[in-house]
């Protein structure tokens, strides 16, 4: 499932890691690893992790951030009343 953003300021969406990439790839690719390296310690989940990313950037209002994991949450297996309630 892909999301919809009717709200968006955004006529065109670039992720951080894409902007990043374009500025400075060796820390872009050293960025990613981290995040890696950080899923596989610890016993959550993919769906658990994504979940509570998203409510970071919800709280921060960092829409693209998110955008990428409201995005990734859904490809965990998060519904739409799971997202809506950790939004809410």
């Amino acid at each position: 499932m892909t999301f919809e953003y009717p709200l968006s300021k955004q006529d065109e969406f670039v992720t951080f890691n894409q902007r990043l990439r374009e500025i400075a790839p060796e820390v872009a690719t050293a960025l990613r690893g981290l995040r890696v390296a950080a899923d596989a310690h610890g016993p959550l989940d993919a769906k658990q992790r994504e979940l509570i990313l998203l409510a970071g950037f919800a709280a921060t209002r960092n829409e693209g951030g998110f955008r990428v994991h409201c995005n990734r949450a859904s490809e965990a297996g998060a519904s739409v009343v799971e997202i809506e309630q950790v939004v809410i």
